[in-house]
């Protein structure tokens, strides 16, 4: 180093390299600390090189790291990163660091479901009214839970009004006609057995079929 002569950063480390799963998105989880040869510089920015690793999974705020999502070990268990560094006369240094996700015990644990789906989702027009054409399938970490689905109440889902819910099944209220309406959008609230609740929008579709 030569006095009053700014040289570029020469390192970028992670305070903590490792969270649990499960954590709150926007959780703060974590400092960049940084390696420069000039002491005298203490003013960094910190910035996610676009189109790179998994950085859509961090936001960096005052360089500070914040997760945007819950992770799930189950689901990714480590995220790779690219990130730039650039010191205030505007040398920078970027390097790949890697964020690993912590497997915790969640015996004991509630926690939301994260999906749902329809076993059918393709019905021939003109069943009879009040059948039943599809049941229900829930993504749920715990097992041996319980779940009650609800049709959400939602101006911008009229077709709810054509089916109804029994249990896990989806009943039809009227004979549906291919000629009249092909595809019918839904949203439909999943809630178990603690409260906790997914909403996801479901799409069913129906067949024409020969008439004559």
């Amino acid at each position: 180093m030569i006095f009053g002569i700014n040289s570029a950063p020469t390192d970028l480390l992670l305070d903590k390299d490792s969270i649990d799963e499960n954590v709150e998105s926007e959780t703060v989880i974590g400092q960049f600390t940084t390696t420069h040869p000039n002491v005298t510089v203490h003013k960094f920015t910190y910035t996610l090189v676009a189109g790179a690793g998994n950085n859509s999974f961090l936001t960096i705020d005052s360089g500070s790291r914040k997760i945007n999502a819950s992770p799930d070990f189950e689901t990714k268990s480590s995220y790779v990163l690219l990130v730039k560094m650039t010191d205030q006369g505007g040398l920078s240094y970027e390097k790949e660091l890697t964020i690993n996700i912590n497997d915790i015990d969640e015996i004991g644990t509630n926690i939301a479901p994260t999906d749902l789906t329809l076993t059918v989702t393709s019905i021939d027009e003109n069943v009879d009214s009040e059948t039943v054409i599809s049941t229900f399938l829930t993504t749920n970490q715990n097992t041996g839970d319980t779940f009650r689905y609800n049709l959400v109440a939602d101006e911008d889902y009229p077709d709810n009004t054509v089916f109804s819910i029994y249990g896990k099944n989806l009943k039809i209220n009227a004979s549906p006609n291919f000629e009249t309406k092909v595809t019918y959008n839904i949203n439909v609230k999943i809630t178990d057995a603690d409260g906790l609740s997914f909403t996801k929008q479901l799409t069913i579709n129906f067949n024409e079929i020969d008439e004559n």
